[in-house]
């Protein structure tokens, strides 16, 4: 436990916060990182600013934050956050705000951070998650269904998937498909696009009988691969399966 009155830079050392910058800030985005340098007793900043704030946008480093998209809000927050290179950084949802650079840049910092500080990251986005976390805590409802590396939870819980991509213009040949591989007893889950299906299957050899089942179907097929099974496979698997259990009445 720290004396936050008596010890106000370690406490500051200890953590960091994302705080949304108000959207009526008469500041500029480098007087923001400055105040927080001076708070963490880190007058440079100077890697902190180039990540988040300043080297994809030097000209606006200079302009108000009044001014600032919501993802220019977001890195500004980011960048005052880990200012003085906290210990322990909680992070709720960090790049919802961002556009697909923005997003890319910051989650790059983000998994650069845990060599030195402890990032505690929660986001709905599961392909953030699974690219720059090392354990995941998957939650329903506000209830822990578990918590353990990523590697273990996609060996564990997702189930091997198969895609078939055909041409277009076959919609009711496709559904069809769907149907009858539905009913094959290795057939976990189907997903269906507009001119896919993802197959998640029980059984690892069921390619085998895959195949046939397709090439009985007389659609113009472009595609049949297996697919890497990801973090968002894994939680519909588990709280799909919580879900399938309490509207049953089983515990």
């Amino acid at each position: 436990a720290l004396a936050v009155r008596d010890r106000h830079a370690e406490v500051h050392r200890f953590h960091g916060r994302l705080e949304a910058p108000q959207v009526l800030d008469p500041a500029r985005g480098l007087q923001r990182i400055a105040v927080s340098s001076r708070q963490h007793d880190d007058p440079q900043g100077d890697r902190e600013e180039e990540c988040a704030h300043g080297r994809h946008h030097p000209r606006i480093a200079n302009r108000r934050v009044a001014g600032y998209s919501s993802g220019m809000r977001q890195r500004l927050g980011i960048g005052q956050a880990i200012m003085g290179r906290p210990r322990l950084l909680i992070l709720d949802e960090p790049v919802s705000s961002l556009d697909p650079e923005g997003r890319r840049d910051l989650l790059e910092l983000i998994a650069g951070l845990r060599e030195a500080s402890t990032v505690v990251l929660s986001s709905h986005v599961l392909s953030d998650v699974e690219r720059v976390c090392e354990r995941v805590a998957i939650l329903d409802h506000g209830r822990l269904v578990i918590e353990s590396e990523v590697d273990v939870l996609l060996d564990r819980f997702a189930l091997p998937a198969y895609r078939v991509e055909v041409d277009p213009g076959q919609d009711a040949g496709l559904a069809r498909l769907g149907v009858a591989i539905e009913r094959q007893r290795w057939c976990g889950r189907i997903e269906t696009g507009s001119t896919s299906l993802r197959i998640h299957v029980t059984d690892p050899a069921a390619a085998t009988e895959l195949l046939p089942v397709v090439a009985a179907s007389g659609l113009r097929v472009a595609a049949v691969e297996r697919e890497r099974p990801t973090l968002e496979d894994v939680f519909l698997e588990l709280v799909g399966s919580e879900t399938q259990r309490a509207r049953s009445g089983h515990p």
